[in-house]
């Protein structure tokens, strides 16, 4: 990989400098945006139907403070992606839903877990969830992918312990196996903005050289 290509991971390319490519960007982000939205307020939902039939299910789920905040969290996010200058930071805000969503599953599941292997299966599942749906609903770049995903495992080591302490310190095993789903995630973000690199549909139908971003959203749209 040239020195170029490295600069890509931490900085925009040429490609999200140009204004027609950036709108394309910001207008996929939105509909990423909405994605994530609807996967936490339907995932609330399910959950909430499913408790009125499964006895013991909404203590599992920490009670009706998890759910609604994850709710709540989902329909700001709605909300933010149709305010009109919203698109250029709609990117940002899926993936502070994303990170604020495993916070809150991470706290509940912290304080209601009593066995450590059903916490560990729970943390790694919970980081699994939020990188890939993050991933394939955003047109994510790779230091964003990293970032993400380092922020949730940091706030999960660092300050989880802090706000529920009966929480050990001692999860060496799910914490190797989060840096591998991360480090997969990102390797595969870098192959998904690298896809495309010889030819790019451009706005107008014409194709020229550059970068470009894939997510679930684009293609949807095209």
């Amino acid at each position: 990989m040239a020195p170029t290509d490295w600069l890509q991971l931490f900085l925009p390319d040429e490609e999200e400098k140009d204004p027609r490519f950036r709108a394309r960007i910001d207008r996929l982000s939105v509909i990423g945006l909405r994605v994530i939205a609807a996967v936490c307020v339907s995932g609330v939902l399910y959950g909430s139907v499913t408790a009125w039939f499964v006895p013991g299910l909404l203590s599992v789920m920490g009670g009706w403070t998890t759910p609604l905040t994850i709710l709540t969290m989902g329909l700001l996010g709605l909300a933010f992606s149709f305010w009109p200058r919203g698109d250029r930071y709609a990117r940002w805000a899926g993936l502070l839903v994303g990170y604020g969503v495993a916070v809150v599953q991470f706290s509940s599941a912290a304080s209601i877990v009593e066995r450590p292997e059903v916490g560990y299966f729970l943390f790694s599942g919970i980081v699994t969830g939020v990188m890939l749906i993050g991933m394939a609903a955003l047109p994510l770049k790779p230091m964003q992918v990293l970032a993400l995903g380092a922020a949730i495992a940091g706030t999960y080591t660092v300050a989880i312990p802090w706000v529920v302490p009966n929480v050990s310190l001692t999860r060496e095993v799910e914490l190797v196996f989060v840096a591998q789903v991360v480090f997969l995630c990102t390797v595969s973000s870098r192959r998904f903005t690298s896809k495309g690199r010889g030819s790019r549909p451009r706005i107008g139908g014409s194709s020229s050289p550059g970068p470009s971003s894939t997510s679930t959203a684009e293609v949807w749209t095209s």
